[in-house]
């Protein structure tokens, strides 16, 4: 459990069975802010771990989501800003260790 009402929290972290690409687990985590994201994805490639925020499906004109040349469906971030999303990503992570110390994650924090 959270120790300090000053610290990121994680709400929920949930396993993915079989990891779908570099994504392991879904994060809801609540901000020292109070504010609750629901929908982080926990990703893992190698020897890096990162948190990428919630995400949307971009469509295309007929609705219909847009298809990448790796043939997945595209998604955009719904937080900008590379250095505060990097910084974000740590304080998440920083989190689900101590929190979660039943997730082995390495040191690493964002690519």
């Amino acid at each position: 459990m959270p120790t300090s009402g000053s610290q990121t929290q994680i709400i929920r972290l949930q396993a993915l069975g079989p990891p779908r690409g570099s994504v392991i687990a879904f994060v809801d985590t609540r901000m020292p802010s109070h504010m609750e994201l629901y929908g982080c994805t926990l990703h893992r490639l190698g020897d890096r771990c990162w948190i990428n925020p919630p995400s949307m499906r971009r469509l295309g004109k007929d609705g219909q989501p847009v298809i990448g040349d790796n043939g997945w469906a595209i998604c955009d971030p719904i937080i900008g800003n590379h250095g505060l999303r990097a910084r974000w990503s740590r304080g998440i992570l920083a989190a689900i260790r101590r929190q979660h110390s039943e997730v082995a994650l390495p040191d690493e924090g964002a690519p």
